[in-house]
């Protein structure tokens, strides 16, 4: 059960106020709506600047050639392998180009890779 701060009255001054916020019943925005000050000379609190991250989930899944286009496997070679024939299980082994339509996603995935807007 979360406590807001319209209900409950923190004790004390302005730095103990801050200490009763911060055990794990606010999250940081709620925090920063608060405005408390931690000293006479403290500011507001401040966010980190965002980084774009790279998905590691997508970096281990494609592969970006020297030419920028992105290769990855064909899904289905995992299991339940009784019922495909040998020749399937042969070409869902093989790399193959992800199509025009995938890309997009794949780009906001891997931001620092140098991907070609056209795989053709």
């Amino acid at each position: 059960m979360r406590i807001f701060a319209s209900n409950v009255t923190a004790p004390g001054p302005p730095s103990e106020a801050l200490n009763f916020c911060c055990q794990k019943q606010y999250f940081q925005s709620d925090l920063q709506k608060m405005h408390f000050q931690r000293g006479p000379t403290a500011s507001a609190p401040t966010t980190a600047p965002s980084s774009v991250l790279l998905l590691l989930a997508a970096a281990k899944r494609y592969k970006v050639t020297g030419t920028g286009k992105v290769i990855l496997r064909h899904p289905g070679k995992q299991h339940i392998n009784e019922k495909k024939s040998s020749k399937r299980l042969s070409n869902l082994g093989k790399a193959h180009l992800a199509s025009d339509r995938d890309l997009p996603g794949i780009i906001g995935n891997l931001p620092y890779k140098k991907i070609k807007k056209s795989q053709n």
